[in-house]
């Protein structure tokens, strides 16, 4: 289950990269649309939370 957790700080950090670089704090020499980054964000926390869970679970 460590996968999920490195997956999800993958995508977490992979969508706040693009998100910030859509916002003009990061320079980029591509174009994204403004907000779409937002859904790789939540995908990767979602990720990080259900292996969390998992591994509290497996804990017990």
């Amino acid at each position: 289950m460590i996968r999920k957790l490195i997956w999800g700080v993958i995508l977490l950090l992979f969508g706040l990269w693009i998100w910030l670089a859509n916002l003009g704090v990061i320079k980029h020499s591509f174009s994204f649309n403004r907000d779409w980054p937002i859904i790789i964000i939540i995908i990767g926390i979602m990720t990080l939370i259900e292996g969390f869970v998992w591994r509290k679970r497996r804990c017990k």
